[in-house]
């Protein structure tokens, strides 16, 4: 019942305003290629997230077997890169941007890349400490022929349908002027709203 009486917020004319037109502004974000690359990211990890719980439950993938859970990560990841192209690309056309190609390497590059980095920290530490735990250089080999060899292109192709595929429509009528904001009174600054809205669940 509560979803029916949710109605799309009217548009704005000249004669009256909507709420909504005044909420939602149309203004870009300092950094559109760096929004849809966390975006993109982040929807390609939620989605493995969300297939790695599937496969747990029907027991394909076992916390019993050693490595089961980690290898079914990767493999879901690497061959989600799709989904990281496709909406990495769409949000980036919808805030206008137009180096498509650069947000598509980015998204092919900046997550795992910084992964693999602070894992091959770690591993030179356990490396050092002549540690069982260290991971092979065959691994590390085989980590990169699956970064570049299935997930980049799987990224690239998505990237490539997105940008092709039309942009996503606002859901409603935004207006570019914006109005004043009135000053708020002290108790409503980020600082003690920050502090009083901690103390409140956890006081």
């Amino acid at each position: 019942f509560f979803f029916l009486m949710i109605r799309r917020p009217p548009r704005s004319t000249q004669s009256r305003s909507s709420a909504a037109s005044d909420v939602y502004k149309r203004q870009p974000p300092r950094s559109p290629l760096l929004l849809s690359v966390l975006i993109g990211t982040g929807t390609q990890i939620v989605t493995m997230t969300g297939f790695l719980l599937l496969f747990t439950l029907i027991g394909f993938a076992s916390e019993t077997h050693r490595g089961s859970l980690v290898t079914t990560c990767i493999i879901l990841y690497v061959f989600l890169g799709f989904v990281a192209g496709l909406v990495s690309a769409r949000i980036y056309k919808m805030l206008q941007g137009v180096h498509w190609l650069w947000c598509t390497i980015f998204t092919a590059m900046f997550y795992p890349a910084t992964c693999f980095i602070i894992f091959n920290i770690i591993n030179l530490f356990l490396v050092a400490e002549r540690s069982s735990g260290s991971v092979p250089f065959t691994v590390f080999v085989a980590l990169i022929a699956l970064w570049f060899g299935i997930s980049a292109p799987l990224v690239f192709l998505g990237g490539l349908i997105g940008y092709k595929s039309p942009a996503i429509t606002h859901p409603c009528h935004t207006n570019p002027v914006p109005k004043r904001i009135p000053s708020q009174p002290w108790y409503l600054r980020k600082r003690y709203v920050f502090w009083i809205g901690g103390a409140i669940p956890f006081g």
